[in-house]
């Protein structure tokens, strides 16, 4: 369930309940009331509560995946992946002089891999990582599409965006990931 909050013009905004978009609530907003929540809201405001839920929704589940790796190891994904992708480049991950890979070579080492292991490794993640951001990403933007056309419909289109289902389209990254 998303949290509410009311800005200075007096619109209703909905965010994440997680603290993902915390960062949106603006000191001058205010928190909603129940009765404010409740009161017959605007088709903008349905809007906005309908994709504060999706937000929410892809908040937790990207999170989920991130939160399997440390912060400090999620900072150095550019790093690992920019060093697995020059070491993929030479025959046998043999760097030439001049060529380095220290965050793999310490890496590796500790594992007790090679460097050509663990830079296919690094690079399997990584792809398997953007297939499924790209995949949950697009089922958001397909929900922000959906409400966008909803609102667009206007007053018709009244008690489908009050009653949109922010879990519709999600079950679909289970099937994508068991395959």
């Amino acid at each position: 369930m998303p949290k509410f909050f009311i800005d200075e013009q007096g619109d209703l905004h909905a965010f994440a309940d997680d603290g993902s978009e915390d960062s949106l609530i603006k000191p001058s907003m205010r928190l909603a009331t129940a009765e404010e929540i409740t009161q017959e809201k605007s088709l903008k405001e349905l809007a906005a509560a309908a994709m504060g839920a999706v937000n929410a929704e892809y908040s937790h589940r990207m999170g989920a995946i991130a939160e399997a790796y440390p912060v400090h190891e999620r900072e150095s994904w550019p790093i690992q992946l920019a060093e697995a992708q020059t070491v993929l480049v030479y025959p046998g991950g043999e760097l030439p002089d001049g060529v380095t890979s220290p965050w793999i070579d310490q890496c590796a080492h500790q594992r007790g891999m090679t460097r050509l292991e663990l830079a296919q490794r690094i690079v399997a993640k990584d792809t398997a990582y953007r297939t499924v951001s790209g995949f949950l990403s697009g089922v958001r933007q397909w929900h922000e599409d959906c409400i966008d056309l909803l609102l667009q419909e206007g007053e018709g289109a009244r008690d489908e965006l009050q009653a949109y289902d922010h879990q519709q389209g999600w079950e679909r990254a289970e099937e994508q990931l068991a395959t």
